[in-house]
């Protein structure tokens, strides 16, 4: 019987993905494979594009574990250590995984024996590959903070909508120049705001049915987009490094749920720093100071007086429900046929049904759902099943002893690979002291 034999690749970023770098390693696994005989099958090809060797939590990664787990695979090649995991624990982990399963790992740099010199060796690059990413991350950080505390563009990664970001072989020398056309939109925008004292969402739909074409040049404009161009101090000269800081996403949206809830990087999203902390770089203003405080108070003007905060909570539901033809949210919105708000019937409705919110209309066939009909349904359900205490309990209890049972599982494998990195530290220590006696070479 042959070897069911598994390739696995990952690149950390989107431009490798977009350069593929991705079919160069698989090209070097392919021939790795070639010179030991070894047969691939074409769906035992795993690939991560753009996603951080710092989580475990991989699309191509997990579908490769079950296939260990199903016993599918009796050997995995990687092209080196670091591109399987960039933590040191987190290579301990899937080394001891998929040896626990039968699984061999076969990484073409070099072969890990069991002797305690391999096995030294192994770890050692582990620990090394991790210590690298993070020095190249902190002088990454060091030197963009020091670029713009000196007023330098290039601490910036690119240029907000109406500006044009102009890369230069002097890193000094990179600099923001105005985009015409896009410049006069953002005016347009702010003379709405302060003039007009149009809601974003009109804004929003204003500028799809006029068919102005956005940065990317796909779909309509978005109300979200238009709430941070107009909080943006880089339009009045002053671009602002240091704005947001990255964090765990807590929101899952629905580009996250179609993705599958896999995150490129641990920290896949943000939060606004205070503005104190803010550092401000010279930029080509667009619009002047006092147009853009205006806009300012205006916006807290506007959020202060907004519906939202004026009606009472009618719809325990929204947020929580998903169109089942589109993945989005459902929301509450009343009807306005009657002048009297009492009288208005209320609807759950799915964000793709708004043709306004999108540059090719609604994406959505289905029609509003009746808020009390809604409602009424699921309360009906949540009381019948509160009236079986048994069933909420038998399922608490399972989830419960699941979740304890894996924890369980990962501390005591953790544990176990602590210990183990101990001992090899312990062990390198010794190795050092040795080379440094001259008793070994």
């Amino acid at each position: 019987m042959s070897s069911r034999i598994a390739l696995y690749t990952r690149v950390s970023s989107d431009h490798q993905a977009h350069e593929g770098t991705i079919d160069s390693q698989i090209a070097s696994l392919r021939t790795y494979c070639a010179e030991h005989a070894y047969i691939v099958e074409e769906d035992l090809i795993f690939c991560d594009n753009g996603v951080s060797g710092t989580t475990l939590a991989r699309r191509g990664l997990d579908a490769l574990r079950d296939k260990a787990v199903a016993g599918d695979l009796d050997r995995v090649v990687v092209l080196c250590p670091d591109r399987f995991a960039r933590k040191h624990t987190h290579q301990l982990l899937l080394v001891e995984e998929f040896h626990r399963l039968g699984v061999e790992i076969e990484f073409t740099n070099h072969v890990i024996a069991q002797t305690p010199e391999d096995q030294l060796l192994f770890h050692v690059q582990g620990v090394i590959a991790e210590f690298e990413r993070e020095k190249i991350l902190e002088r990454s950080r060091r030197g963009k903070l020091h670029r713009a505390r000196n007023g330098k563009v290039s601490a910036l990664a690119q240029a907000p909508y109406g500006y044009v970001y102009l890369r230069a072989m002097n890193r000094d020398e990179t600099r923001y120049e105005i985009h015409p056309q896009e410049a006069e939109v953002v005016r347009r925008i702010f003379h709405w705001l302060t003039e007009e004292q149009m809601r974003i969402e009109a804004m929003a739909r204003r500028l799809t049915r006029e068919q102005i074409p956005t940065r990317r040049q796909h779909g309509g404009w978005n109300a979200s987009v238009l709430w941070n161009l107009l909080r943006n101090p880089a339009y009045m000269g002053k671009a602002a490094y240091q704005k947001t800081q990255v964090v765990p996403r807590t929101r899952v949206i629905k580009s996250a749920r179609e993705r599958g809830y896999y995150p490129k990087h641990v920290h896949s999203s943000c939060r606004p720093r205070p503005v104190d902390e803010w550092i401000s770089i010279p930029v080509p203003a667009i619009v002047s100071s006092s147009l853009f405080e205006r806009a300012q108070t205006q916006l807290a003007e506007n959020k202060k007086f907004a519906a939202r905060h004026r009606r009472p909570q009618r719809y325990l539901l929204s947020g929580l429900l998903y169109c089942q033809r589109c993945g989005y949210a459902l929301y509450g919105k009343p009807s306005r046929h009657k002048k009297d708000p009492a009288l208005q019937p209320c609807y759950y409705r799915c964000k793709g049904q708004d043709g306004y919110r999108f540059a090719s209309g609604r994406v959505c066939p289905g029609r509003p759902v009746r808020m009390e009909l809604l409602d009424e349904v699921i309360w009906r359900h949540l009381t019948e099943l509160l009236q079986h205490p048994e069933v909420v309990l038998r399922e608490y209890t399972q989830r419960v002893n699941s979740q304890q049972t894996q924890s369980t599982m990962v501390e005591a494998l953790l544990r176990t690979k602590q210990k183990e990195s101990r001992q090899q530290e312990g062990e390198k220590q010794r190795l050092l002291d040795l080379y440094q006696a001259g008793s070994i070479s």
